[in-house]
């Protein structure tokens, strides 16, 4: 009896130690298991954190860039315009300064000073008697002509007594001397209403620094401490490297408090956005994840120790403490269980054959069973076939690989949900080291991957649209080439044609509706291998697969310039709509994408160079014809701010009197190294590129000035004006008009305004309400160019209206003999008659024209037979020697007829186009 009870004893201890060595191995593995997690979790925390800065961040540099840019286009337009603001009378400028303070919400000012520093003008209606001539921006506009946007320091308004950042432009004469600034203010508080607008309460130390590092604007809106330095090592080595954007680990003095930083400068401003989070927050809930696991730890431990305590006695007595031992063991299985419950993230330990050894309660949501139908059972009566194939696969790799494996990937929940996991699973061996499973746990980053996955869509897709943007141009271009590698893909730019004039007249809301409808309709007729993105703006690129030689080519942007012509109806609004194409072929204009865009787009630039509405392939020529473009602006802009564009004029005659009644104004450019250059090409840029607002104020205001000083007794001329089709789209034409007609005294039954037809088509309605509010204030309104372009007969009969300009095209035909020219001005005057509205006629060049536009019934003519255009001295000159109906005036010397050969080829190239705004 005695001897089966020491036997006993042996086998319980045998047992029991066998058990020992699986616990101490199952503790080990549970330690390196969450040892690993903690220290990679940790890592995830701080990286997670660093990344949620560097956005914040980004957000933050936006929305300052965004402030300040709309801030600068106020400073911008006043100092571009500052000679009509000197003219202005006190009330009249701080109204209009007023106007340009609502389009600026985030300034609280906007204010003019004079060249010693006094504010003479003031949004708010009474400029302040402060002074700021020794304020250090201020200074440094005087001093420095090419200064541009200044932004000063913190400061404390004399004005206004509170924090302000000011925004200061120069303001000068045309001679580049500095006659004082123009200002705007942003209140300190207003960035910390931004800050909490943006970032609510998420960040505990948000500023925005100046380039010596002094405060200007914080999260808690501090205003003891704006304008201070702020002492923080980490940052001043940030602003003496030059970085653009920068994180650190850093400790403020002023608290002690560890924080992450992170750094980024505001574009080109003297700008730095300092955003940060205590470490104690962001390791937070790691800290609370390192007691939970050290907590469970230390009683698995404390357990173990009892456990080895008991075990180490005697073997002889282990036959009585065998009833002890087994329960102790069950305890410790409960313990170990509590351990995996306390992981808040699903964990589970599975054998090499797959069968669950123990899950934790966070793990039984994701299979929908209770513990009972998962511990002891195999994968597959878990899950599904397809997911349990999947996770003996993943266990699998672990047991091959012997070491810590990690994954990630979507995951079925047993509700149907889908959720996104990153799965760690690490060999489970025994005291031997053999392997003996897998120990695993799975945390939940569907948020995360989430984020991701926009911030990803927005850096390869445009938001407006939804289309691709350009990066994806290139990866497309190579799968073209790889799947067929003798094809010759081709990449063609679309730009919409006077695109701005909707946005200008229309609103940037129907401007984006526009560009929306005029992608999708592009997108229906291409090719599935076509690729289609937005460039920006109005610009849309096309890489196109292979369509098989250069006519298939050409019958695709035909068949674009189609669809894109089809009406767009928006709020009860018809707009027609153009575009221009240029392409390019690869490989013979280009291998690269890069190549192929610069050399698509100088195609571009010939189709709308061509009229618009047109496609151009690429020629090599384009390339200098671009540069020339490049060079012609830069040459325009220098001359128009030197003031060297002047102004000629073309006289008109009455065909019954052969009096003088009345010049157009014709804009002619002479360039000391070129000489005169036509209006026909220097025109087209300045629309085109935005400069013709400007050029066209100069030219209206300097027309108007000019016809007060003709002196001409007993006569009062009419001067004619071209606007252009810019000009007329712009909603402060009116305003515009009204105001020269006021600052120079000129009648305003003495302008008369010449619009074209294929401008009142652009946008009738707009253009009638223009119209008719002209015709309010006294000004003549003429169509130029009659018979050549698409108007409506509706819509003429509805525009208010006092002449009709017959286009010279029509006229020079005139005496030819079977011609259908002498038909269709026959029509014009007669259909002028109805109506009620006189007639001119431009390109009179010989008498026999004069005598037949007379016979017809036209009214008014003009042309090279009468006079040539003339300097505004010249002008006096011709009442004296009126013509009477026989002979031209200011003829040039050995031409016949008013007119020569010379200047019949110089009219048709161009050099001496009648082209006026």
């Amino acid at each position: 009896m005695q001897m089966e009870e020491s036997l006993m004893g042996r086998r319980l201890y045998a047992r029991n130690r066998l058990q020992a060595y699986v616990g101490v191995l199952v503790l080990l593995a549970f330690v390196v298991l969450l040892v690993s997690d903690l220290y990679f979790s940790r890592g995830r925390e701080t990286a997670h954190a660093d990344r949620e800065l560097q956005t914040l961040g980004h957000m933050l540099q936006r929305h300052v860039l965004d402030t300040v840019g709309r801030i600068d286009v106020a400073l911008s337009a006043v100092a571009s315009d500052y000679p009509r603001w000197a003219s202005l009378p006190a009330g009249e400028a701080n109204r209009q300064l007023a106007i340009w303070l609502q389009r600026i919400p985030d300034s609280q000012s906007l204010r003019i000073a004079d060249a010693d520093g006094r504010f003479i003008f003031d949004a708010g209606g009474v400029p302040p008697t402060a002074t700021v001539a020794d304020r250090p921006y201020r200074l440094r506009l005087k001093s420095d002509p090419a200064a541009g946007l200044v932004l000063s320091e913190p400061i404390f308004a004399r004005v206004t007594h509170n924090w302000v950042i000011t925004l200061s432009r120069r303001l000068e004469v045309a001679e580049g001397v500095f006659v004082g600034h123009v200002q705007a203010a942003i209140n300190a508080r207003q960035f910390g209403q931004l800050f909490r607008r943006v970032l609510g309460e998420e960040l505990d130390f948000v500023a925005i620094l100046d380039a010596d590092m002094r405060l200007i604007a914080t999260h808690h809106g501090d205003q003891a401490k704006l304008g201070q330095p702020l002492v923080l090592p980490a940052l001043s080595a940030f602003l003496a490297r030059g970085d653009a954007e920068g994180a650190q680990l850093a400790v403020l003095p002023d608290d002690g408090v560890e924080r992450r930083f992170v750094f980024r400068r505001v574009g080109n401003l003297p700008l730095v956005i300092v955003v940060g989070r205590a470490s104690s927050d962001i390791l937070a809930q790691w800290r609370i994840k390192a007691g939970v696991y050290a907590l469970c730890l230390s009683l698995l431990l404390i357990a173990l120790l009892a456990l080895l305590r008991v075990w180490s006695r005697n073997y002889r007595q282990a036959w009585r403490l065998a009833a002890e031992m087994e329960a102790a063991y069950r305890d410790s299985e409960q313990r170990a269980r509590t351990l995996l419950d306390s992981i808040p993230d699903p964990a589970w330990l599975r054998d090499c054959n797959g069968r669950f050894l123990a899950v934790n309660e966070a793990y039984l949501p994701l299979c929908g069973k209770a513990r009972e139908q998962v511990v002891g059972f195999l994968l597959e009566d878990v899950w599904s076939s397809r997911q349990a194939a999947i996770f003996r696969y993943q266990d699998y790799e672990v047991l091959t690989a012997g070491g810590r494996v990690e994954v990630a990937g979507k995951l079925r929940h047993a509700d149907g949900s889908e959720r996104y996991y990153e799965y760690v699973r690490s060999p489970l061996r025994d005291a031997r080291g053999e392997t003996i499973g897998v120990a695993g746990f799975a945390r939940d980053v569907t948020e995360r991957k989430a984020a991701e996955e926009r911030v990803r869509y927005l850096a390869e897709f445009d938001a407006l649209t939804g289309l691709p943007n350009l990066s994806q141009l290139p990866a497309h271009l190579v799968r073209l080439l790889a799947s067929r590698p003798a094809s010759y893909p081709a990449l063609l730019c679309l730009d919409l044609d006077h695109f701005k004039n909707i946005n200008d007249s229309l609103g940037h809301s129907i401007g984006d509706r526009v560009l929306q409808a005029l992608a999708a309709r592009i997108r229906e007729v291409l090719a599935a291998d076509d690729l289609l993105v937005r460039q920006g703006g109005d610009e849309l690129i096309i890489l196109a697969a292979d369509r098989g030689g250069v006519s298939a080519l050409a019958q695709m942007a035909q068949q674009l310039l189609e669809v894109a012509s089809l009406p767009v109806c928006i709020e009860d609004r018809e707009l027609r709509l153009s575009i221009s194409v240029g392409m390019a072929l690869c490989p013979h204009d280009g291998k690269d994408i890069e190549t192929l865009l610069k050399n698509a787009d100088a195609a571009l630039h010939g189709a709308k160079a061509a009229g618009r509405n047109a496609y151009r392939f690429f020629e090599p020529e384009m390339n200098a014809k671009a540069a020339d473009r490049v060079d012609l602006d830069t040459r325009l802009r220098k001359a128009f701010e030197a003031g060297e564009l002047r102004l000629h004029y073309q006289p008109q005659y009455d065909l019954a009197s052969g009096q003088l009644i009345g010049v157009e104004a014709l804009l002619r450019w002479f360039d000391p190294a070129e000489g005169w250059i036509s209006p026909a090409r220097f025109i087209p840029l300045a629309e085109e590129t935005g400069l013709i607002r400007q050029i066209g104020a100069w030219v209206l205001r300097e027309s108007c000035r000019q016809a007060q000083l003709f002196d001409f007794p007993g006569k009062s001329l009419v001067v004619a004006v071209n606007l252009s089709a810019v000009q007329l789209a712009s909603p402060g034409i009116v305003d515009l008009v009204a105001l020269v007609l006021q600052e120079t005294g000129l009648a305003p039954a003495c302008l008369e305004l010449e619009i074209t037809e294929s401008m009142l088509m652009e946008d009738a309605e707009v253009a009638v309400e223009t119209l008719a509010a002209f015709r309010c204030m006294g000004v003549r309104l003429a169509i130029d160019d009659f018979g050549t372009g698409y108007s409506s007969l509706a819509y003429l009969k509805r525009l208010p209206l006092d002449k009709i300009k017959i286009d010279r095209s029509f006229v020079s035909e005139l005496t030819e003999a079977g011609g259908r020219d002498a038909a269709i001005v026959q029509a014009i005057i007669a259909m002028a008659r109805k109506l009620g509205l006189k007639v001119i006629a431009e390109g009179v060049e010989e008498r026999l024209q004069a005598d037949l536009l007379r016979a017809f019934g036209c009214d008014e003519a003009q042309g090279y037979f009468y006079a040539r255009p003339l300097a505004p001295d010249q002008l006096p000159a011709l009442l004296p020697a009126a013509p009477q109906n026989s002979g031209p005036v200011f003829a040039v010397p050995g031409e016949k007829t008013g007119v020569g050969e010379r200047e019949k080829a110089a009219k048709k190239t161009g050099q001496d186009s009648v082209l006026s705004l």
